[in-house]
């Protein structure tokens, strides 16, 4: 019975793996794109994080009014804690950035999230900084399927599938990736805290927040960026603390680029991310932003606000010196992508007004060759 009981749960594990390979492979993403470059372990781990990163924006995305978003993701963060719980994961990361982490992307920001359904006070609730308090395992963690018979994903069956063929649901093609999700935690001792962050930060999306100042911002860009970042560094095997600032300003960099390229997509879901302070300073308000053509004044604007991503490029090209070979090659990847993207946001401001800025193949061609057979700290 025992060893029953063994093998199904390695099927299980696999088959959630399977499912967040999938999910990868459908995606087309930057990020996705460099997970090759990892040997097969982190590879797996990578793609369970970026399934529930995917998922996750799905579910705020999804056509469906703000409060039936914000329920799925409450639903959401549930399930995941109950997975968390049933695999008893110590909260223990192998750096000490747990304190920093509560105080950076888990803490009252002074920001109202308004318009939250109906039941739920603001913000969404978190069990903690970390996330669920459990204790310690034992031995090796349960990985299982959370009961989900509480949850209630909107979507029906015409939300993500995941399995071959189709015909299941959505909600259950979501619980699928979460036993790889939470092996992947175990394995590679991940807090908890920045699944957590993220799922915050990406309510505050559908809760239709404004920033008034850059530091508002930027929290929200900690939230949903840079504790991607954090994680990473776990998975990648950079266990320092010195490494968590340049993951930080990383983060930054690469959400700051993501806002600049979707300024137009952004708006018409009524999502304005820059500072309202900033517009107002430049003679826009959030109703008239983005303009429909570009002018002198937007390039300027533009400017600034490239200019200032372009120095958390900076501050993240020191991440290189704390990670492994293959570490540098999917940072080097992921870096040189995203940064040439906001240098072609730079050479000509008004394209994000008339299309979504994007790397050519033969481009995205010599960043894999280069970062595969040539990896160097001066390419950054």
């Amino acid at each position: 019975m025992e060893k029953k009981n063994i093998n199904t749960e390695a099927d299980l594990l696999k088959t959630s793996y399977s499912a967040c390979r999938r999910l990868v492979q459908r995606s087309g993403s930057n990020f996705a794109r460099c997970l090759w470059v990892l040997g097969p372990p982190k590879r797996r781990a990578m793609e369970a994080l970026y399934a529930f990163l995917r998922i996750t924006d799905d579910l705020a995305d999804q056509p469906a009014p703000a409060s039936c978003r914000q329920m799925a993701l409450h639903q959401w963060r549930l399930a995941l804690q109950e997975a968390l719980q049933k695999a008893a994961i110590p909260l223990v990361a192998n750096f000490e950035t747990e304190a920093w982490v509560g105080e950076e992307v888990s803490s009252a920001s002074g920001l109202l999230i308004e318009n939250l359904p109906p039941g739920l006070s603001q913000p969404l609730p978190m069990a903690s900084a970390s996330g669920p308090m459990v204790s310690p395992a034992s031995g090796p963690p349960v990985v299982s399927h959370p009961s989900g018979d509480n949850l209630v994903f909107p979507g029906g069956g015409d939300g993500l599938e995941l399995s071959e063929g189709g015909g299941g649901s959505s909600q259950r093609a979501y619980l699928e990736i979460l036993p790889a999700l939470v092996d992947t935690v175990c394995q590679f001792h991940i807090p908890p805290a920045y699944l957590y962050a993220v799922l915050d930060g990406v309510g505050m999306d559908v809760a239709g927040v404004r920033y008034e100042t850059f530091e508002q911002l930027a929290f929200y860009c900690r939230r949903v960026a840079s504790a991607v970042g954090l994680a990473c560094l776990c998975i990648w095997g950079a266990h320092c603390p010195e490494a968590a600032q340049p993951a930080i300003a990383c983060g930054l960099a690469f959400q700051l680029t993501n806002i600049l390229r979707d300024l137009k997509e952004d708006a018409r879901m009524g999502r304005v991310y820059l500072p309202t302070q900033e517009l107002a300073a430049s003679g826009y308000s959030v109703e008239d932003f983005p303009p429909a053509q570009a002018d002198r004044r937007f390039d300027q604007f533009i400017h600034q606000q490239v200019e200032r991503a372009q120095r958390f490029y900076r501050q993240a090209a020191t991440l290189w010196d704390f990670l492994d070979p293959a570490g540098q090659r999917i940072f080097g990847m992921m870096y040189e992508t995203y940064r040439k993207l906001l240098e072609r946001i730079a050479q000509k401001p008004s394209r994000v007004l008339t299309e979504r800025v994007h790397l050519i193949g033969c481009e995205k061609l010599t960043i894999a060759l280069r970062w595969t057979l040539w990896p160097a700290r001066r390419w950054l």
